[in-house]
């Protein structure tokens, strides 16, 4: 016989990434939308089914009722968690969290929505909707057709800034008199991964 060892093929085994509760909660509710656009909410009983039909989790029903009623509700004092991912709107209804939703002050720092790499590789599509087409409406930003200009809505009002030559940035009048910006003062210009812009004054 031969004295050679014969080399054994590699056999690797692919570990199932874990998903936490917040997270599907989130995902079932983001399908919810993105398939129902005409509902602007959905009842807790919903989402919990959508939840249970996409079978992501290993945890008990009343596990996931409790985050979708208290720790993933951004109105609440956080409940120990601070997620953002829900907002009440009445009694026993809810909808994904927006820039804007008011949320209790200890969730200031909470998550709003889960990262690309903590949903299967299936879902991904999914955040790009959240950032694309759901979580527009309080900051948003878009290019014009009728000028080089761009639109920033904040707080219920539009103004329109200029890109003039040399990319230099004409602010309105009225802009500069509601946040009391004086000429030659420097602003900070935050670019956020949902493609909203934030405009903020540097510290003294």
């Amino acid at each position: 016989m031969d004295s050679t060892t014969e080399q054994r093929p590699i056999i690797t085994i692919g570990l199932k990434k874990s998903i936490t509760t917040p997270t599907v909660v989130w995902l079932a509710t983001a399908l919810l939308h993105r398939d129902n656009p005409q509902s602007d909410a959905f009842s807790a009983k919903e989402i919990f089914y959508k939840v249970k039909e996409l079978d992501l989790l290993s945890v008990s029903d009343s596990t996931i009722n409790m985050h979708i009623t208290s720790h993933c509700v951004a109105s609440g004092k956080e409940s120990p968690d601070r997620h953002r991912k829900l907002t009440r709107v009445r009694a026993g209804w809810y909808r994904l969290f927006k820039e804007g939703d008011s949320f209790h002050e200890t969730r200031s720092t909470g998550q709003t929505a889960p990262l690309t790499g903590m949903l299967p590789l299936r879902f991904k599509d999914v955040i790009d909707w959240y950032n694309r087409e759901y979580n527009v409406t309080n900051v948003s930003k878009y290019l014009t057709e009728q000028t080089s200009g761009i639109n920033y809505q904040t707080a219920g009002e539009l103004y329109l800034i200029e890109i003039g030559e040399n990319n230099t940035i004409k602010l309105p009048d009225s802009f500069m008199k509601d946040f009391g910006i004086k000429k030659g003062e420097q602003l900070i210009f935050q670019a956020n991964f949902d493609g909203s812009v934030v405009i903020k004054k540097p510290r003294n």
